[in-house]
């Protein structure tokens, strides 16, 4: 029900939300005199006229705030203290408390993990169904919920975007209890959150070789015995199986704490749930699934279950979204492994150690040879090569055909490819075990190292980059006091293998993540001994770029910093005669427009244009005097080399934009990529994928001619990624136009470009 009072007093759009908070505020008609209601009524809106100034030739309906924060504050406490006092009196008269939302675990944070679930607690029972149906969440986001008790557990089904400012709006209604008054209605839960912010991207690729890499610090991430099998998904989540105990009752979306727990000694099978890299089970997947995997690109997963003697092969959506997952095959008996992705469109597995090859609509792929896996199987990226062991021996073979691609040694087995379609894997003969390295433009496999004759190595993990492996080293007896260690050895060999983590320590089965700062591995309990995930933080040595990118990069916060305390002679002193000439020009401000101040700022792109030269596109975010944050502005800073130290060379500002009319792009990287460089352009809503044409996002030269491909849209990270024709030395622009919607059809709020520079020749 609408007030035309608090439509007159509220009418500017940033206050509406105060608005809806009021309204929604309000319970419902207690059996009160109606005559004391309106005295109080009418006591509050004279108290509250009496702070506002009288404006010539104006109707009192028509007087607005002078200072808004200050008397909205001071209205919306009386009409909280009229509310507090009608409900305890209708409390008094026998109806129930009302149910509150504790909003404390996340609203108002800044650093909020992309990946973790938000989780909303309430007081008391309230109407699931209904809470979930008022859930809105800008920007746009596509999830799914869950509930722990009386905590509403709302998960994305895809990351959150980093740096991004997001509101989560539901109103809960509470449920009647048996012989009691209906309970009055409740306020609308308002939760605002800022995500944190990613590393900075390099401006060349880390390597990941052995002395780059830093090992800094581990923790464990769940309880004993909480987690079964577990892997890495592309977006860097973590697939799981977990155990299931008699009379655990979980619904389609599950019931988890965030810690899992001790297993129960009535386990009867397990699920499988994405679980966050601290810790968080995000959804559940599949009833009664084990051996998950995860393909390579595209958001599936495939998985085994089941019924009676029959294994059923069955595949699903990563996110949960597309429905029950889908039966691919049967096998008589029950299977002892994960399937094995060939790309993102086609699984192999074993009918009793016979391999096959099966695609998404179910059909088999018909092999030219039969191949009877005895051990190791694992399968390239690309989907073309298996490498399998055989009775027989070990060989890599053709995916489509079955045939022998190449042989490999006698005794090969623990395959793992990297990135780049090479092969490695380990040679256990007695008293010479290997590991071996079998490029993929070569026939042949070379000598990475001998291992020791008392140790087997195991669960190789390659870096992102192909340049290292990770591996487990194992006792070939368990001697007391001896454990499953981890090393990190290089592709070449050089440098002989490097111990990983600290030193007297386990780590069991290492896994790199996809993005290659954290590493997965298991460790035994101390007190049970049963093991329990754990995740090991790696960095990477900055290599003379990074560091001169670092470098300017802090001339930018020196200069930021200036500018957000209002010493604008602090911040000239980082401009140079070309940047301090255009400033005094009046081309370009410093402070922030009138009546506003910058609340944050971050990075959006980092480019090399040649040595000592980069190109920073900034934003800086506007607030208002209530501190809510309404726009945002886009710099692109020329930051050079000069002498010892950087300076700002140049600033070229974009028109403000509205927040909250519609997708934004938060980053853009170019990428060096052969035959051209890839621009990658990140987006902080789930799109609308139709919407993502060559007419919508791409790069053109200053002509207007379009130097790009049609872009393919990832709904996983909510990245459009462009593959580009550049020649150094010019200048393009990277387009985004407004006919770009999110999966609400809210559109781009205005056009966005970015200018996007190669690097020179020599810059790198």
């Amino acid at each position: 029900m609408t007030d035309p009072e608090l439509d007159e007093l509220f009418s500017d759009a940033a206050d509406r939300e105060v608005v809806e908070l009021l309204s929604s505020a309000r319970p419902a008609t207690p059996p009160l005199d109606p005559h004391f209601r309106n005295y109080l009524r009418t006591q509050l809106m004279a108290e509250a006229r009496k702070t506002l100034p009288r404006r010539e030739r104006a109707p009192w309906f028509s007087w607005r705030l002078p200072s808004p924060p200050l008397a909205m504050a001071a209205v919306a406490a009386g009409f909280l203290i009229v509310l507090g006092f009608e409900i305890a009196l209708l409390q008094r008269g026998g109806s129930q408390a009302p149910v509150a939302a504790d909003i404390h675990l996340v609203n108002g944070k800044s650093n909020v993990a992309t990946i973790e679930p938000i989780k909303i607690p309430f007081s008391g029972p309230v109407d699931k169904a209904a809470v979930e149906v008022q859930i809105q969440i800008e920007p746009a986001t596509d999830y799914t919920t869950r509930w722990d008790g009386n905590t509403l557990v709302i998960v994305p089904r895809h990351p959150l975007a980093a740096n991004t400012n997001y509101t989560v709006k539901l109103k809960p209604v509470a449920t009647p209890q048996p012989n009691q008054p209906a309970p009055s209605a409740q306020p609308q839960v308002v939760v605002h959150f800022v995500t944190a912010p990613p590393p900075t991207p390099p401006v060349v690729a880390p390597t990941y070789n052995s002395q780059n890499l830093v090992w800094s610090g581990d923790s464990p991430i769940t309880e004993p015995g909480a987690v079964g099998q577990a892997s890495w998904t592309p977006d860097g989540e973590i697939l799981v199986t977990r155990p299931v105990s008699t009379g655990q009752a979980q619904g389609a979306q599950g019931s988890a704490s965030a810690s899992g727990g001790q297993p129960s000694s009535s386990a009867t099978g397990t699920d499988i749930w994405l679980m966050s890299p601290k810790g968080s089970f995000l959804q559940k997947l599949a009833s009664g699934g084990r051996y998950p995997a995860a393909a390579p690109a595209g958001g599936l997963f495939a998985f085994w279950q089941m019924s009676g003697n029959r294994g059923t092969l069955l595949y699903g959506a990563l996110d949960g979204s597309g429905g029950d997952p889908v039966a691919l095959a049967t096998i008589d008996g029950a299977p002892d492994r994960a399937p094995v992705w060939l790309g993102k469109d086609r699984v192999a597995y074993l009918d009793a150690g016979r391999l096959r090859v099966v695609d998404l609509h179910g059909a088999q792929v018909q092999l030219a040879s039969t191949v009877n896996v005895s051990g190791s199987l694992a399968g390239s990226p690309d989907g073309t090569l298996i490498a399998a062991e055989t009775l027989s021996g070990s060989s890599i073979y053709d995916a489509g055909s079955g045939k022998v691609s190449k042989p490999l040694p006698q005794g090969a087995t623990g395959f793992s490819w990297s990135s780049s379609n090479d092969l490695a894997f380990v040679i256990e003969q007695p008293g010479n075990p290997q590991l071996r390295l079998l490029a993929h433009d070569q026939t042949a496999s070379t000598q990475v190292y001998a291992a020791p004759v008392n140790r087997s190595w195991t669960d190789l993990s390659w870096s992102p980059d192909g340049h290292a492996v990770l591996f487990a080293s194992r006792p070939a007896s368990a001697a007391p006091g001896e454990f499953s260690r981890t090393y990190l050895i290089n592709a070449d060999g050089q440098g002989g293998p490097v111990l990983f983590g600290g030193d007297g320590a386990e780590y069991a089965a290492p896994r790199w993540s996809p993005s290659g700062t954290m590493v997965l591995f298991s460790r035994a309990d101390e007190g049970s001994g049963i093991s329990k995930l754990w995740v090991a933080n790696v960095t990477v040595q900055p290599s003379a770029l990074d560091r001169a990118e670092n470098s300017a990069l802090a001339e930018v916060d020196t200069f930021m910093q200036a500018r957000l305390k209002g010493d604008l002679t602090a911040a000239q002193a980082e401009l140079d005669a070309n940047g301090l000439a255009k400033y005094q020009s009046g081309a370009m401000s410093l402070a922030s427009p009138s009546g506003q101040h910058y609340a944050r700022r971050y990075v959006v792109s980092v480019q090399l244009i040649s040595a000592g030269k980069f190109l920073v596109g900034l934003r800086l975010v506007l607030a208002d005097t209530a501190n809510r944050e309404t726009s945002y502005v886009d710099e692109h800073l020329t930051v050079i080399a000069q002498g010892p130290k950087f300076v700002i060379d140049e600033i070229v500002q974009a028109p403000a934009v509205q927040l909250g009319k519609g997708p934004t792009v938060v980053s853009v990287q170019v990428q060096a990529n052969k035959p051209g460089p890839l621009v990658l352009v990140q987006f902080d809503s789930d799109l609308d994928p139709s919407t993502i044409t060559s007419a919508s996002v791409f790069v053109r030269d200053d002509s207007g001619q379009v130097r790009s491909e049609t872009p393919t849209y990832d709904r996983t990270t909510h990245l459009v990624t462009l593959s580009v024709k550049l020649k150094p030395g010019n200048t393009y622009r990277l387009v985004v136009t407004t006919s770009v919607t999110d999966i609400n059809g809210h559109t781009v709020a205005q056009q966005f470009e970015s200018p996007i520079q190669p690097a020179q020749a020599g810059g790198g």
